[in-house]
């Protein structure tokens, strides 16, 4: 998965600042260094100045012990704290704040600018003060809990640039979903010539039509207007650690046979075959059946275990709140998989696992929740307009009456 830094932006967007904790917390822990190497040298210095004490026969061991500490403390520095400090990254864009946190178990938060509610800093400890860094806490109104950036340098300068952003983004917001007078008249002149034009209606991009597209289509009652975005199965690693055991297994079981020269009667030989393929078609048709579907209007999750188990969630794209990402292994890293959890209002959280290239997915139900939202607002529009029209009609039934 792309670092936070090296995000694919949006057409329009822009990169205002990557952040990375304060390098004091990344040399912070480098002082355990400082009485190791004072123990060396009041070592050095005592055998130098008191020859009685007979110190150079213990030179070689504490020197070597002091030399393995040392290296223990600068390899603990390399693969833990100097890691985790590079890893976690936190980017302000022209659109969004993202913050991505962890070496192995990888978390990514993302929001749009136009959805910060409030922002708090907190400086904490003598340290903190001193080198002018904290954690700034930014809350979107989602129920996953607000986005920190921790231990950042300057939040009070971080603050004021996200929230001069802020307001920027809901100002343009607002002109790019607002309706203009125009945009009034139009939607006036539909009502009363009783006619609609589609170009009124937001552009949703759909994808290329493929066979998983059309297995997700025949699997699923579509709502009116309803489109499919998005579909796709549990990441192919897991196909692999289903099918390859009993395919392993086999050429193992054959290798035997042939080396040792066994005697294997047919009848068993067919046994464990069928055993084996059976055990490998299950695996097969176990991931074949499982999908993850983004239309325009929900976000679905198709489950089925071949003869024994099937279930189907689908969540509304109106009420999600927040997107989770967690990468919880070192092979999540390489073959770029994760969970997604979706958290919603007043609901229990719809988690998606295995999903190959989380981070993708996550931005596809971040822009379906912005269009699914901006339809939401011409509908309400249009139902004004049609209500002003009522009243209207009515208004000029009495001027004419009298």
């Amino acid at each position: 998965m792309s670092r936070a830094a090296g995000l694919r932006l949006q057409p329009g967007e822009r990169r205002v600042m990557v952040l990375r904790r304060h390098w004091w917390t990344m040399v912070r822990p480098l002082l355990w260094l400082l009485p190791l190497f004072l123990a060396l040298l009041v070592f050095a210095v005592t055998e130098y100045y008191v020859p009685g004490a007979d110190l150079a026969r213990f030179s070689a061991p504490f020197l070597v012990v002091d030399l393995v500490l040392s290296g223990a403390v600068l390899l603990k520095w390399l693969g833990v704290d100097f890691a985790a400090w590079y890893a976690d990254t936190f980017l302000i864009t022209t659109h969004r704040i993202i913050g991505q946190q962890g070496v192995i178990t990888v978390e990514r938060r993302e929001a749009t600018l136009h959805a910060i509610q409030e922002s708090n800093y907190t400086i904490s400890g003598a340290s903190a003060r001193v080198f002018d860094y904290g954690d700034l806490k930014l809350q979107t109104g989602s129920r996953g809990g607000s986005i920190v950036f921790t231990q950042i340098p300057h939040p009070r300068k971080v603050q004021a640039l996200i929230a001069a952003h802020a307001r920027a983004a809901r100002e343009a917001h607002v002109r790019m979903h607002g309706k203009s007078d125009s945009d009034i008249q139009a939607a006036l002149t539909r009502i009363f010539n009783g006619t609609v034009d589609q170009h009124d209606s937001p552009t949703v991009a759909l994808p290329q039509i493929t066979r998983l597209h059309l297995r997700a289509q025949r699997r699923l009652s579509l709502l009116p207007q309803e489109a499919i975005l998005y579909t796709s199965r549990r990441h192919s690693l897991l196909l692999w650690k289903a099918v390859v055991p009993p395919l392993a297994i086999g050429a193992t079981g054959v290798g035997a046979v042939i080396a040792l020269q066994l005697a294997v009667t047919a009848t068993i030989l067919l046994v464990c075959f069928a055993i084996l393929a059976i055990w490998a078609v299950w695996g097969l048709l176990d991931w074949l059946d499982d999908l993850y579907v983004i239309t325009t209007d929900r976000i679905i999750e198709l489950r089925r275990t071949p003869l024994v188990f099937e279930l189907r969630n689908a969540v509304q794209l109106r009420a999600v709140q927040d997107v989770v990402l967690r990468i919880s292994s070192f092979s999540g890293r390489l073959f770029n998989i994760g969970a997604l959890t979706i958290e919603l209002g007043g609901a229990d959280p719809l988690r998606l696992v295995a999903v190959p290239h989380p981070d993708r997915v996550q931005r596809m139900i971040f822009e379906g929740l912005e269009a699914a939202m901006q339809r939401d607002r011409l509908l309400e529009q249009e139902h004004l307009a049609g209500t002003l029209t009522e009243w209207f009609e009515e208004y000029h039934k009495m001027q004419s009456g009298n």
